[in-house]
């Protein structure tokens, strides 16, 4: 067991401790975040060269698994800020010694959508953007965000170019009480805007590029970098999803231990709870299997240097959101037959549930954006879908 994943267990009762704290406060708490520091899980995916570990990412998955068990908003954070290391590792030389040259554990936040807007100028860009769920911002002290590249007319350039762009937490505003949530509150996805700054041309990547694992030249040793950007990202959703049914389940078998239905009978002998608990059992480890043998795949790929195809990324992206609708499915199973009792809102499992249903809203768990891409590519295996993987 790596490090990481040990001090997480070991610090369970803390994480689940500050669960409902870090809801109350929007944000996670200082004990938390450093707990996550502490275990040194934000380095999993960073590059050795800047005191990471580069590190196989079914071992990334398992940390994300764990924090999100004992705490999912903790979890949430984990599997997407911690994802930002990798990209950073990726980044000018001179990004990443700003970003981790002092601290391997600093955190850095996004969001990745678009919708900002880029003017070129000398040396760089004019960058503005206003854009929702930018999770963990509030522990953050460096962001990645992005918009579009503007042509000469002040239209999006042709043809289009996303990039991301680099920057610390004093150039962004972090607007207040924009999370209001049933769910994962202690995240503090909240909505972030920049107004006119200067983005240096060295603090940008090509969106497109990165999605296609098209920087692996910046750690040509490191097979972690060979692994397109996106291949690494959307599985973190997954994982931390089902480390928050793992915690979900946990509740659920205490709370069946002891429970007596209104006219007496042991909850734990009634069939139907039997049948979804195991029910979820498998559909969870299931697809916790199922996400580490493909990321297993790409990982043996990278290590020989072959190349990770466009049908591997479209795979592992339509197995990952069936597998989150999967986990999902076996949880409102249980909900519909766990009884009254289970609606208290002083039990961990009722604040559980709600993570679930915000957590399985997310881009990276829905399915339905996947099915064209995926039957394409089954009926013309050297079709070129298009689409985030």
């Amino acid at each position: 067991m790596h490090k990481a994943i040990r001090v997480i267990h070991e610090h369970a009762d803390v994480l689940r401790e500050e669960h409902a704290k870090c809801d109350e406060l929007g944000h996670l708490t200082d004990r938390t975040v450093g707990i996550l520091k502490l275990s040194g899980g934000f380095r999993l995916l960073l590059s050795k060269d800047l005191g990471g570990y580069a590190e196989d990412p079914r071992v990334f998955a398992e940390w994300v698994r764990t924090v999100a068990r004992y705490n999912p908003s903790a979890g949430w954070v984990a599997g997407v800020c911690g994802v930002h290391a990798w990209e950073i590792s990726v980044a000018d030389p001179q990004v990443r010694q700003e970003i981790y040259g002092d601290d391997p554990d600093t955190v850095t936040a996004s969001p990745y959508a678009p919708v900002g807007r880029l003017t070129p100028v000398d040396g760089g860009y004019r960058f503005s953007t206003e854009v929702v769920y930018s999770t963990g911002c509030d522990v953050s002290e460096w962001f990645i965000l992005a918009g579009m590249v503007l042509g000469e007319d002040g239209g999006p350039a042709t043809p289009p170019r996303p990039v991301h762009v680099v920057l610390p937490r004093e150039e962004v505003e972090i607007v207040p009480d924009s999370w209001n949530v049933m769910g994962l509150q202690g995240t503090g996805s909240k909505r972030v805007r920049v107004k006119d700054v200067f983005v240096p041309a060295h603090h940008t990547l090509e969106q497109g590029r990165l999605m296609a694992g098209g920087y692996w030249d910046a750690q040509p040793d490191e097979p972690l970098y060979r692994i397109p950007f996106v291949a690494v990202f959307g599985p973190s959703i997954a994982h931390a999803l089902c480390g928050i049914f793992r915690g979900f389940l946990d509740q659920f078998a205490d709370y069946l231990k002891d429970r007596r239905a209104t006219f007496g009978s042991e909850a734990k002998s009634d069939p139907h709870q039997q049948r979804a608990l195991v029910h979820a059992e498998s559909e969870l480890e299931a697809t916790i299997a199922h996400l580490d043998k493909l990321w297993g795949e790409m990982w043996d790929k990278a290590v020989a240097g072959e190349e990770i195809t466009l049908k591997d990324r479209v795979t592992l992206a339509a197995h990952q959101k069936v597998g989150c609708s999967r986990v999902m499915g076996a949880l409102e199973l249980i909900w519909r037959h766990a009884g009254s009792a289970s609606r208290w809102t002083h039990l961990p499992m009722e604040r559980y549930y709600r993570d679930m249903q915000v957590g399985g809203s997310h881009f990276g768990s829905d399915p339905t954006t996947v099915y064209g891409p995926f039957t394409e590519l089954i009926f013309a295996p050297d079709a070129q879908p298009f689409g985030m993987f």
